[in-house]
């Protein structure tokens, strides 16, 4: 089968924006998404069963959705939705799995735009029926048309929540209060000139502001959920001013009567295929935990692999549509061996658009700093690793007996071997690990990446074709030094 010029892993505002830049520059292009809709979450569509009914309440920016999406309609385009990329076992080869069966992809590029997925803050009362993601109700209110709840409280930190509370508010919900980790009123008048970089995106923060204040929202800058509490479903939340040293002041706290409560503490990069394919990686908390490094076209350590969007750095919908766009370049580029005039162009463009939105996200940074850990919420019988019920208890435990990795308490524990694979619980494990021993985060070392990346169906793994063990001529011997006399074992029957 000839090999698709660029391969694209994710069909978000960088999925589709490199597909349109490499389909400007003549490349095929093939895009694989495990959604049954394109968008992702920045630009999630709903269900076809919904059709478009409520669409202004419950989604925004409609119209650059709508332009990304013709892409799609290219004859040189194949889109394959509810598709999962789950290993890339060789250089410009992937994995692929849909509807219970197997294939490779061949491509002369790969980018990877995979997105990001919510950063988990442990607290008690956090696993509650009704406590959820800030991710979640933005999939309930794009994907399903659904409120979080009749009233809701919003809190975390980071321009998220500001989001995730215009939307609850656009869609006709009622919010009980919205809570913001950091003192950001405070700091905002000595960061407007970074943030004036990029003034479209500031205007658009203003906005989301403005809407809540209009609606008499209650506002509370330095402040965090304590805790919530309910019998077999959230009834109502602890919510305390936070001291610079991360303690929250419980004797001074306030209680909301709530249903539904949305936890906004930041993105983590998918990072997923990265590590798996062994792209040389960096841990940068603030900017998604474990990111790649990158070249001049956002090329990562391994040739052919680039990396652009949420899944490199957490930078928000602006900077994943540019750096999807350069990427696609980049990798026409390699595929076909030069760019055109206009393509080169519009590269140099592209950069300097980043420079901008780089500015403009390094003093989002500063304005919604906040002390690294959020250690001080959790309690002993706080359950950290929820798939597997493992409580900060017992990773405290384990640590201060013995100098343990994270992979001697993934062992020990099952903790992030449940189905999120450790989505929700690694990065505060490795908090908890790296606070006890004294070490950064970077120090401690990841668990090895392993396949499947993402969770597939067991048939399809079946369907895959296993080369046979080279067996040494004496049974006894390691398979790792086998004997020059070494055979190799007869491959095994296909099943009936």
């Amino acid at each position: 089968m000839k090999p698709t010029d660029v391969a694209i892993v994710g069909a978000g505002p960088a999925g589709l924006a490199a597909a349109q830049a490499a389909r400007n520059e003549g490349c095929t292009v093939t895009i694989i998404d495990d959604q049954d809709t394109p968008g992702g979450q920045f630009f999630r569509q709903p269900s076809a069963l919904l059709g478009q009914t409520g669409r202004d309440r419950f989604s925004s920016k409609p119209a650059i959705a709508q332009r990304l999406f013709r892409v799609l309609d290219d004859p040189a385009v194949d889109y394959r939705p509810s598709t999962t990329v789950w290993n890339i076992p060789d250089s410009g080869v992937l994995a692929l799995a849909c509807e219970g069966s197997a294939s490779r992809l061949h491509a002369k590029t790969t980018i990877v735009a995979a997105g990001a997925h919510d950063r988990c803050v442990p607290f008690p009362g956090w696993t509650l029926p009704g406590v959820m993601t800030a991710g979640g109700a933005q999939n309930l209110l794009k994907g399903q048309r659904v409120l979080p709840g009749q009233r809701t409280l919003v809190t975390g930190n980071g321009p998220l929540t500001l989001v995730v509370a215009a939307s609850i508010l656009r869609a006709g919900g009622h919010l009980a209060a919205v809570t913001e980790a950091a003192p950001v009123s405070s700091r905002l008048p000595g960061l407007i000139a970074g943030l004036l970089a990029v003034p479209s995106l500031l205007m658009l923060a203003a906005s989301y502001r403005a809407r809540l204040v209009m609606a008499g929202v209650p506002l509370l800058n330095g402040h965090t959920i304590v805790e919530a509490r309910g019998a077999d479903k959230v009834e109502e939340v602890v919510v305390a001013r936070l001291r610079r040293d991360g303690v929250p002041e419980v004797s001074h706290s306030q209680t909301y009567a709530v249903d539904s409560v949305v936890v906004g503490y930041g993105l983590q990069c998918s990072s997923e295929l990265t590590r798996l394919a062994g792209c040389e990686l960096s841990y940068r908390q603030l900017s998604g935990g474990w990111i790649p490094r990158r070249g001049h076209w956002l090329e990562s350590t391994l040739p052919g692999l680039f990396v652009g969007g949420d899944s490199a750095m957490i930078s928000g919908g602006e900077t994943a549509l540019t750096e999807g766009a350069l990427a696609g370049l980049g990798a026409a580029k390699q595929a076909r061996g030069a760019l055109s005039a206009a393509g080169a162009r519009r590269a140099d463009q592209l950069r300097s658009k980043l420079i901008r939105l780089a500015r403009f996200r390094t003093t989002l940074e500063q304005l919604f700093e906040v002390p690294a850990s959020f250690a001080a919420l959790r309690r002993p019988d706080t359950i950290i690793c929820r798939c597997e019920d493992v409580t900060a208890g017992q990773i405290e435990e384990l640590c201060r007996d013995s100098n343990l990795s994270l992979s001697d308490i993934k062992t020990r524990t099952r903790a992030s071997m449940g189905r999120c694979q450790g989505r929700n619980c690694l990065a505060g494990i490795a908090e908890m690990v790296a606070a006890i021993q004294d070490k950064s985060i970077a120090e401690l070392g990841w668990p090895r990446a392993r396949a499947p990346a993402r969770l597939v169906p067991i048939s399809a793994l079946l369907c895959e074709s296993i080369k046979p063990p080279v067996m040494p001529a004496d049974p006894h011997l390691p398979r790792a030094q086998p004997t020059a006399q070494a055979r190799p074992r007869p491959a095994a029957r296909p099943q009936s």
